[in-house]
């Protein structure tokens, strides 16, 4: 019987995060739309944008330190 709890607690999980997923992607659309009506043009840099910023800041410091 512990089997099936777990199991059912296992495919809740799956759902909520499938769930979660697509409200999220569902509102992204939504506010790119509104923000494109409106005449907002502000860009959130993503992860990977974030990331090779940083790569370029700690490179640009390590040249100007070893000159």
């Amino acid at each position: 019987m512990n089997r099936h709890f777990t199991d059912a607690r296992y495919y809740a999980r799956r759902t909520a995060d499938e769930l979660a997923l697509a409200v999220h992607t569902e509102l992204d659309s939504a506010e790119e739309r509104a923000n494109a009506a409106l005449g907002r043009t502000h860009h959130e840099p993503t992860r990977s944008e974030r990331a090779r910023a940083l790569l370029d800041r700690v490179g640009s410091t390590a040249r100007r330190r070893a000159d």
